[in-house]
């Protein structure tokens, strides 16, 4: 796995994806519901196989990160490479804390 297995939440949110997803891999409904029940350790590479596809086209997208810290603001420039950063240092009395 390359990136973080999504959660139950975020697979919800996404079901229609995972559903086409999913009958690309011939696993419709009622086979689907048979690997869950006597192949879990299968059915979880599925979803991990699903988690990594739709977190590289998020990740893909992303051009700019910001990381806040007390007294200091970082921003990471995803676009250009090598990939640059840019940090903000402010006196220990102003908080950049959300």
């Amino acid at each position: 796995m390359r990136f973080r297995r999504l959660n139950s939440e975020e697979l919800f949110a996404l079901e229609t994806e995972f559903k086409q997803f999913l009958i690309v891999h011939e696993q419709y409904d009622e086979e689907w519901r048979v690997l869950a029940e006597s192949n879990p350790g299968k059915a979880e590479q599925f979803i991990e196989l699903f988690s990594d596809l739709i977190l590289l086209k998020v990740y893909n997208q992303v051009s700019f990160l910001v990381h806040f810290s007390e007294g200091m603001v970082s921003f990471f420039d995803m676009i250009n490479s090598p990939l640059k950063s840019y940090q903000i240092k402010c006196p220990n009395q102003i908080s950049l804390k959300n």
